[in-house]
């Protein structure tokens, strides 16, 4: 009894939300944003992150992610598209083919579509290297390659 005791904390502390809030009563003013972007979705969750409020949904098979800033304005959407380079733009996919990264293993592949932008993110890693990001705008073209930071994306980070 006493070592699930001891224990039990340590499951408290174990908790992967990253320092994100979960909101239960959303400010009409956002519900309303997000119904007028994506009419008749539904939000699986409403979150705060980095001064954001975020919708959490499914469409088209995909999890994805409204970013909404201050006055409830649309800041970005991301899409998760898992592993699946070939859901990718034909010019995106051929790119990422002809690249030098083409034989690691893609670990992730997300779309971001921001005010200012929109451009594909794939993770790739390969054993005894570090992972890395793979920055391509839509049309294909590499905008940047990084060392994977695991740092959130935001509607204000600069490429």
């Amino acid at each position: 009894m006493s070592a699930v005791a001891v224990a039990l904390p340590l499951f408290y502390s174990c908790d992967d939300d990253n320092d994100n809030d979960d909101v239960k009563d959303v400010p009409k003013e956002y519900t309303e944003a997000f119904q007028s972007k994506f009419p008749g979705v539904k939000v699986s969750e409403w979150e705060r992150k980095m001064g954001y409020m975020v919708a959490d949904f499914r469409r088209d098979g995909h999890e994805m992610e409204a970013w909404f800033g201050n006055g409830a304005s649309w800041a970005m959407t991301v899409t998760d598209y898992d592993r699946n380079v070939s859901a990718l733009p034909l010019a995106v996919t051929e790119s990422f083919a002809s690249s030098d990264y083409s034989m690691w293993t893609v670990d992730d592949v997300d779309f971001y579509e921001r005010v200012a932008d929109s451009f594909y993110v794939i993770e790739v890693e390969k054993r005894g290297e570090r992972d890395t990001d793979l920055y391509y705008a839509v049309d294909g073209r590499l905008i940047k390659t990084s060392t994977d930071t695991d740092m959130e994306i935001l509607p204000t980070t600069v490429l």
